[in-house]
């Protein structure tokens, strides 16, 4: 047998058993219940320093006196097109090569020690071609060739453009990912974190937050932060932040989206209202609680005078929904006099119980407010009085922080044909610009409306316009100013000139 042929044949083995035995496939790093404290980072399989660092130390201990020609470059493509990766010098039949995702084998020589089928290996100059790239591909390849004793490295960092695809949200309280759950918190919990990451994503995706359908805005909510774009934080937790949450990752190739939702449990809580009503004597009326309270009540009353009241031809207790609050209704058929005076709604869950008062008389409701238009320094307003009696006048009380309460007379301007014992009225008042606050009082054939429930509203008046003359005569005396100073620079460099005349022309 030549020579020559039986030592190509013992390197082959030699260079076979070596890798086989120190260049074993690293197990994948899938420890994602890793999180997301501040200053931390998801590292997945990508080449980083850190994968630069394991490589040199596994180098290091095999390859102690090895010396490798090396090359690098980066390829980019975009996803779902197919690459070829170089493994660079000159090869003949000869040669073997080692192909490297990162610090795993991906094959040595033609045995491959993954089952990916879109890898393929060229036995003539050791490329290695991957069909159908994804985000998941982008990673440090490395080539290893021997060949006649000589050893070449080639380093070729993949970068596979497209959109977004993995998305994880993890969170700081169980380092866990939560993508996909539901948390169940109480009120008041404080400082909760949430971090969404988007690995082996080119180019970097933009992170968008929603909360219920909509972006969070941190101005909008004072207990809402964003440590970073990719991290939510909630300083203290309410019942408004129950709902779902979604992470949304935005790059020029698409878009992606992880959820999650937070039920937040609390005690009963009532919505502000008006906590008066208006009956009429010989009528039915009906009176009402909106409220809160997660989990669900488990227990709803209604008391007057301290006694439970309980159904029957009197009382009928009805439940339902009003702007995704709970509503408990009591209707009072047939009102009588001693069924005027103060109610209470009383609601119950495992986590707290909760009182609200309801008035009940023959006198207007307090105004509510409707809306307002400021027009050449007079401001329009709208307002709804409820009253079964006929309405027979309404005034409006207005003050700023200088003076206190004065009045002006509102015109009733005609009664809610749709609703029973409902008046819409409509007042105007000359306000100089500045805050002032607002508020109605009504008056039926039992008297006015009580100020102790009155709605009070605050409303920015506007400056009028600023005086274009003003702006006029200062821009005219700032020019004329500029234009005095360029007249005194001149006059002042010409008999500089003539002063240094003359002084020539006398004693020279």
């Amino acid at each position: 047998m030549d020579k020559k042929l039986l030592m190509s044949i013992g390197l082959l083995f030699i260079v076979l058993i070596t890798q086989y035995a120190n260049c074993a496939p690293a197990e994948t790093d899938n420890d994602e219940s890793e999180y997301l404290q501040d200053g931390e980072e998801i590292y997945d399989d990508n080449y980083d320093e850190k994968d630069d660092d394991k490589d040199k130390k596994i180098a290091s201990t095999t390859e102690t006196n090895e010396i490798y020609k090396t090359d690098n470059y980066t390829e980019t493509i975009d996803a779902g097109k197919n690459v070829r990766l170089e493994c660079k010098g000159e090869f003949d039949e000869s040669a073997i090569f080692l192909w490297y995702n990162g610090t795993r084998i991906i094959s040595q020589g033609q045995a491959f020690q993954i089952t990916d089928k879109r890898i393929r290996l060229s036995k003539k100059d050791g490329s290695l071609t991957i069909e159908g790239v994804n985000s998941y591909d982008n990673a440090m390849y490395k080539c290893r060739a021997f060949q006649k004793g000589e050893r070449f490295e080639t380093n070729v960092q993949l970068i596979v453009n497209g959109p977004p695809k993995t998305i994880m949200i993890g969170h700081n309280r169980d380092n866990t990912f939560v993508s996909g759950k539901e948390l169940i918190y109480k009120a008041g919990e404080k400082d909760l974190r949430f971090k969404c990451t988007v690995p082996n994503t080119h180019p970097e995706a933009k992170i968008t937050w929603i909360h219920n359908g909509n972006a969070i805005q941190e101005s909008k909510d004072r207990d809402i932060k964003f440590v970073e774009e990719s991290i939510l934080e909630i300083r203290v937790l309410h019942a408004r932040h129950s709902g779902e949450y979604e992470c949304e990752a935005t790059n020029e190739y698409g878009s992606a989206k992880a959820k999650f939702s937070i039920d937040v449990q609390f005690a009963p809580f009532f919505r502000p209202h008006h906590n008066f009503f208006n009956a009429d004597i010989g009528n039915d009326v009906e009176i009402f609680c909106t409220y809160k309270a997660s989990p669900a009540a488990t227990s709803v009353k209604w008391y007057k005078n301290g006694n439970q009241i309980h159904e029957n031809d009197k009382y009928v207790v009805k439940a339902d929904e009003k702007d995704h609050h709970d509503r408990t209704k009591l209707l009072i058929k047939d009102v009588e006099q001693n069924d005027l005076g103060v109610y209470y709604c009383e609601i119950q869950n495992s986590l707290g119980t909760k009182k609200e008062n309801i008035t009940l008389d023959l006198v207007p409701a307090p105004p509510k407010f409707e809306a307002f238009k400021y027009i050449n320094n007079y401001l329009y307003t709208d307002w709804i009085v409820k009253s079964h009696q006929e309405l027979q006048s309404m005034i409006i009380l207005y003050r700023n922080n200088e003076n206190g309460w004065s009045q002006a007379e509102a015109k009733i301007t005609n009664q809610n044909p749709l609703k029973a014992g409902e008046f819409k009225v409509q007042g105007s008042l000359s306000l100089e610009a500045g805050e002032w606050t607002i508020m109605g009082r009504a008056k039926n054939s039992y008297g006015w409306s009580d100020d102790a429930f009155a709605q009070q509203t605050t409303i920015k008046v506007p400056k009028a316009y600023i005086d274009p003359p003003q702006i006029s005569t200062t821009l005219e005396t700032t020019e004329s100013a500029e234009m005095t100073s360029s007249a005194s620079s001149i006059v002042s460099s010409i008999c500089g000139s003539l002063v240094a005349i003359l002084i020539t022309r006398y004693f020279v």
